[in-house]
């Protein structure tokens, strides 16, 4: 089945000429809306494979539509699509659950990459089985994660986060490789937005329960306890 992007942006001109791009490539259906109020509409009743969100839209700001569609599907990958190149933006956008960014003006061809890797790291989450870390236990297929038999609410990075953590238990992972991991970026962007999640998923795991799930390691980053 060809994958459905959804691409919510009020350029039209910037719409039309990512269409024809991707229609040349044969891979990917697009539908192209101006208006984020309009696209949630559309959101609510229909899953699509990835979206592309302008940041600076009229009606809605970006940041608000992306954590709409967040809320509304946890395994949609969402890519932020603006001129802004400020880290303080990049930041906000992927704490609103943005999975990746790409700033104006850009190169197609790296465009259609990114949006084949999110698409692909999309599919690979999918297939991926139940990883266990102690009494964690994670289902990639469901997106569920249980403490013994009690179920634990996370957000999607979050959810991302403790995956790669899980399934690198055996060794500390750094900061820099959690945050390519995760977020797909390097170290320039900002490291504490490894940090910031990590204090939020220590919060969710350890609610009520004896047992400290996550080592950090002094300088360098964090592991799953076993």
């Amino acid at each position: 089945m060809i994958p459905t992007l959804v691409l919510i942006e009020d350029n039209k001109s910037l719409v039309e000429y990512i269409q024809d791009f991707l229609k040349i490539k044969g891979e990917c259906n697009v539908l192209g809306f101006s208006s984020g109020i309009e696209a949630l509409k559309y959101l609510k009743s229909e899953k699509p494979s990835i979206v592309v969100i302008d940041l600076g839209l009229e009606d809605l700001h970006g940041e608000t539509v992306c954590k709409e569609v967040r809320k509304l599907y946890l395994d949609v990958p969402i890519i932020i699509l603006t001129g802004d190149k400020s880290k303080e933006s990049i930041i906000s956008c992927l704490n609103a659950g943005a999975d990746d960014y790409i700033t104006k003006p850009f190169d197609s061809e790296e465009f259609w990459a990114r949006i084949k890797a999110r698409l692909r790291n999309a599919s690979e989450t999918h297939n991926t089985n139940i990883l266990q870390a102690g009494d964690l236990t994670l289902n990639s297929d469901t997106l569920e994660v249980f403490r013994s038999d009690e179920k634990i609410e996370l957000t999607a990075k979050e959810f991302e986060l403790l995956k790669y953590l899980m399934t690198n238990k055996f060794r500390v992972s750094t900061r820099d490789n959690i945050l390519y991991a995760v977020w797909g970026f390097s170290s320039e962007v900002e490291t504490r937005v490894v940090d910031v999640h990590i204090g939020k998923l220590r919060r969710k795991l350890e609610d009520g329960a004896k047992t400290k799930y996550i080592d950090a390691a002094r300088g360098y980053g964090y592991r799953i306890k076993e």
